[in-house]
């Protein structure tokens, strides 16, 4: 009886540990996120950029991602030299040594039009998201952190 019990109890510890360090980020959550590069209007499509989180990632009341943490996005659609949009995803996220993939909805850049005093409304040309540009990320399928230990927290 004494064996069953032992066996029992270390199962149950080993869930217990299981469930604090797996983690699912849900599907909808908005992702908090500043350049750590220039990007630009005119970039190409598919163009990689580094950037990272400026707020921590909670879900459930659970702190799963600390800011400073690490992502990386790419170009979805360019604006070249004419009047579409810039529309930006993020690809991946960085735990520890691993990189995990991500799906989030584009973020739509834009040039900020003004109206000079004439009354003519300018912009729409070349623009820059400098270094430090703070932008908002839906993500658009959950992403699962698995049973890693490290999750950013504790950095």
């Amino acid at each position: 009886m004494r064996n069953k019990t032992t066996v029992f109890l270390t199962i149950c510890l080993w869930i217990s540990i299981q469930s604090v360090y797996a983690a699912t980020i849900p599907a909808g959550t908005t992702l908090f996120v500043q350049t750590n590069e220039t990007i630009a209007s005119t970039d190409p499509v598919g163009k990689k950029f580094a950037a990272q989180f400026y707020q921590d990632v909670v879900a459930n009341g659970k702190l799963l991602l600390r800011a400073g943490t690490g992502v990386v996005g790419r170009v979805k659609k360019s604006r070249g030299l004419g009047s579409k949009p810039l529309i930006l995803d993020l690809t991946q996220l960085t735990i520890g040594q691993r990189m995990v993939p991500i799906t989030t909805e584009g973020f739509r850049a834009d040039n900020t039009r003004f109206t000079t005093r004439r009354g003519i409304s300018v912009g729409g040309g070349y623009f820059q998201l400098r270094v430090g540009t703070r932008m908002q990320f839906r993500l658009a399928k959950p992403i699962d952190l698995g049973g890693s230990r490290d999750h950013g927290v504790g950095r």
